[in-house]
C-alpha cells in the first residue's frame, strides 16, 4: 500500500467519525437527523464511501470504455483524495458552525417576510402557465413527452433551451412549495400533483423523486409527530424518515436498472449498480476527468473559466463560443473525456473547484457549502420545526436559493437553475403586490 492509498484511508475513517459527531450531536440536541436540506450530504457519503472500493477492479470502468483498471489507479487515488479531504474540511466546518453558532443566526424572519409578500394564487397560475409551456414545447420540439420516447436530452444545443429549463425549475419549485403548503394547511394538492406530473414526463423520475416528492414526504412525517408528542414524536419519527430514506435509494436504483434495461427485482442488478453503474461515480468519474486534465491540459488549472461560464449560463450555448468551450458539461464531457451527446460527468463536491483553482478551490469550496448547509439547517429548526404551525409553504423559496448557491460552488452547470430561482420570486412578488392592488389580499 503506498503512501498515498495510507492517506485516503485515514481520511476515509476521519469522514465516517465527523459524520458519526454531527448525527449524534444534531439528534440529541434537536431531535432529527435528516432535514429537508441535509439529505444530499448522506447521499454523498454513499457516493465517496462504498463505491470507491470496487473501483479499483476492471468491471467498474467498462462504462468508460476502460479495460484496465491498473491505468487508472494513480487518478483514481488523487480523485479519493480529493473527495475525501474536501469532505472532511467541510464536516469540520460544519460542526463548527453547529457548536459555536447554533440558532444565534438567525434568518427566520427574513424568510417568512417573503413568504408572506407573495400570494397563493399568483403561484397557482404560475403553474398553470408553466405546466401548459411544458407540454408545447415537448410536443413542439420532441413529438410527445421526453419518458414516452426517451428523449430527455431533447432540447440540448437548441434555442429553446433556457425557456424549457426555466419552465422545469418552476415546476419544481413550485411543486414544493404547493406539496410544503399542503403538509401544513392542506391546501395545494392538485397544484402539487400537477408539478409532479410535468416533471415525470421529463424522463428524470429520480430528480423529481428526490428534490419534489422526498421533502414533502419527510416534512408530512415530522409535522405528524411534532403534532402529535412535540421533540419526543419529533425524535421517534427520525426512525421512520431513516426508513422511509432507505425505500427511496431503493426505489432511484430500481428506476436506475430499469431505464438500464436489466428489470426490476433482482438483488445482483442492484449490486452491481451500485459498485459498477453510473449512479454514485463520482469519484471514478472524478479519476476519469483528472487523467484528461493530465493528458490533455498537461496538468494546468483552469482558473475560473468553468465557474465563468456557469455565471453567464442564461446566455444561450450558440451564441457564445466561451460558454461552448468552458460550461461544466462541456468542458468535462468534451475538452476532457472527447464524449458526444453527454450532460457531463460529476466528479464529486469538489472536483470542478480543485481543477479550477487546486487545493485553495478545495478549502475554500468545502468551508462554504459548509456555511451555508448550517444556515439552511437553522432555517429548518426555526421555521419548518419550531414554527411548523404557521408554515405557509413559501418559506421553502429562500432556502432554495441557498440550495442553488451552494450546488453552484459544487458543480457551476447548475448556475442557470439560480437565476431562475431568483426570477421566479421576482415574478411571484411583483405580481402578488399587483394582484392586491386590484383584489382583496386573503388568507393562506
Amino acid at each position: 500500500m503506498d503512501s498515498l492509498q495510507v492517506i485516503c484511508t485515514l481520511l476515509y475513517v476521519l469522514d465516517l467519525a465527523l459524520l458519526t459527531t454531527y448525527v449524534v450531536y444534531v439528534f440529541r440536541k434537536y431531535g432529527y437527523i435528516i432535514s429537508l436540506f441535509n439529505v444530499g450530504l448522506f447521499q454523498f457519503y454513499v457516493t465517496i464511501l462504498i463505491s470507491p472500493i470496487y473501483f479499483f477492479s476492471n468491471e467498474s470502468w467498462a462504462a468508460l470504455l476502460i479495460e484496465s483498471a491498473d491505468l487508472m489507479r494513480p487518478f483514481l487515488l488523487q480523485s479519493m483524495l480529493i473527495n475525501y479531504g474536501g469532505t472532511a474540511i467541510f464536516m469540520a466546518a460544519l460542526l463548527v458552525c453547529v457548536w459555536r453558532l447554533g440558532d444565534r443566526w438567525s434568518t427566520g424572519a427574513l424568510s417568512r417576510r417573503i413568504a408572506d409578500g407573495i400570494d397563493s394564487r399568483v403561484a397557482a397560475v404560475l403553474i398553470v402557465l408553466a405546466a401548459a409551456a411544458f407540454t408545447y414545447l415537448c410536443y413542439r420540439y420532441n413529438g410527445m413527452f421526453p419518458l414516452f420516447n426517451k428523449g430527455r436530452a431533447f432540447y440540448l444545443n437548441k434555442s429553446f433551451s433556457p425557456i424549457y429549463l426555466l419552465v422545469c425549475e418552476v415546476l419544481s419549485l413550485l411543486g414544493l412549495y404547493e406539496g410544503l403548503r399542503f403538509v401544513a394547511q392542506r391546501k395545494g394538492l392538485v397544484w402539487f400533483l400537477l408539478c409532479d406530473a410535468c416533471l415525470f414526463l421529463t424522463g428524470n423520475r429520480g430528480t423529481v423523486l428526490l428534490q419534489v416528492i422526498l421533502p414533502v414526504v419527510l416534512y408530512g412525517i415530522y409535522v405528524h409527530g411534532l403534532k402529535k408528542d412535540g421533540v419526543k414524536g419529533l425524535k421517534r419519527q427520525t426512525w421512520t424518515v431513516l426508513v422511509v430514506l432507505i425505500v427511496t435509494m431503493a426505489g432511484g436504483l430500481a428506476l436506475q436498472t430499469i431505464r438500464g434495461g436489466k428489470g426490476v427485482g433482482g438483488l445482483q442488478a442492484y449490486a452491481n449498480e451500485i459498485v459498477y453503474g453510473n449512479t454514485f461515480c463520482d469519484v471514478r468519474d472524478g479519476a476519469y476527468l483528472l487523467k484528461g486534465q493530465h493528458e490533455l491540459l498537461h496538468d494546468e488549472l483552469v482558473y475560473g473559466k468553468t465557474y465563468a461560464a456557469g455565471l453567464i449560463s442564461f446566455v444561450p450555448s450558440s451564441m457564445s463560443s466561451f460558454r461552448t468551450e468552458w460550461s461544466w458539461g462541456r468542458f468535462s464531457s468534451q475538452k476532457l473525456s472527447h464524449w458526444k451527446n453527454h450532460f457531463g460527468f460529476r466528479g464529486g463536491n469538489f472536483l470542478e473547484a480543485y481543477l479550477n483553482f487546486g487545493i485553495v478551490g478545495i478549502v475554500v469550496s468545502a468551508v462554504l457549502m459548509a456555511l451555508i448547509l448550517a444556515w439552511q439547517e437553522q432555517l429548518f429548526r426555526d421555521v419548518f420545526l419550531r414554527g411548523y404551525e404557521s408554515v405557509t409553504g413559501k418559506e421553502i423559496l429562500i432556502c432554495s436559493l441557498l440550495g442553488q448557491l451552494s450546488s453552484f460552488i459544487s458543480c457551476s452547470a447548475g448556475a442557470y437553475n439560480g437565476y431562475a430561482t431568483v426570477g421566479i420570486i421576482v415574478v411571484l412578488w411583483v405580481s402578488s403586490k399587483v394582484l392586491w392592488m386590484v383584489s382583496p389580499r386573503r388568507d393562506e
